[in-house]
């Protein structure tokens, strides 16, 4: 004969409760990274040397980012990167070049200027004799963007010249122009460009542009108002 069933204790009936829910509901799923994308004004360089370490090292992944880093293939195309962050086709900029004097109208944010003055120079053969901005009319000045045009315009405005008193070439990012003797006067950093250009065996002549009066910061990260705005925890987070 079947014995009765003995009733659940209390005790009982709340581990079979405690059982079901384990098996019924599982721990909330992480949520998935969220895609970023960062386009730097330049091919892969030293310069940007921060964002590949952290991509490296698993930072972005510890706060939940999935970032991409985009490069420019031509000099020209950083006439195009303000645009492409203001937008939306990318999510942020990283530009060599000051914001301040090119297009101040886009609707941008600058959230980080990781130099503090601009490493932007001028640089030219010992043997033209310049001694001065002052010097540069009727020279060949090597123009890479919009950016430089603008800097090289502001520097000239500083000693009395206006850009017709130069001849601005347009040029890649290879000094090969100016180890050919194409373009007098090299516009670029005193970081990387000017040290090509001795590695190449020339007598150099810098003029770095933040000791003539232009002041501007460089390397700035920036983004669409449009993103500040609709997530501003991931922008300044």
């Amino acid at each position: 004969m079947r014995k009765p069933s003995r009733p659940l204790s209390l005790f009982g009936a709340l581990c079979l409760v405690i059982a079901l829910l384990g098996c019924t509901f599982a721990p909330p799923a992480a949520p998935a990274p969220k895609p970023v994308s960062v386009k730097v004004s330049w091919r892969p360089t030293i310069q940007f040397l921060g964002y590949y370490v952290a991509q490296e090292k698993g930072y972005y992944g510890d706060e939940n980012l999935d970032v991409t880093i985009l490069h420019i293939g031509e000099a020209a195309e950083m006439n195009n990167l303000l645009g492409e962050v203001a937008r939306g086709e990318v999510d942020f900029g990283a530009a060599g070049q000051s914001l301040i004097l090119i297009n101040q109208d886009m609707p941008l944010v600058v959230i980080a200027s990781i130099y503090q003055f601009s490493p932007a120079a001028l640089f030219f053969r010992r043997e033209l004799g310049i001694r001065t901005p002052a010097d540069l009319k009727g020279h060949r000045v090597a123009v890479k963007s919009q950016g430089w045009d603008a800097l090289i315009d502001a520097l000239l405005a500083e000693f009395g010249l206006a850009p017709a008193d130069i001849t601005k070439i347009p040029v890649g990012f290879e000094i090969t122009p100016f180890v050919n003797g194409e373009v007098d006067v090299w516009a670029g950093w005193i970081i990387n460009e000017v040290i090509a250009a001795r590695q190449q065996g020339l007598d150099i002549v810098t003029l770095p542009l933040y000791e003539y009066g232009i002041h501007n910061n460089d390397n700035m990260i920036y983004t669409s108002q449009a993103l500040a705005a609709s997530d501003p925890e991931m922008v300044v987070g």
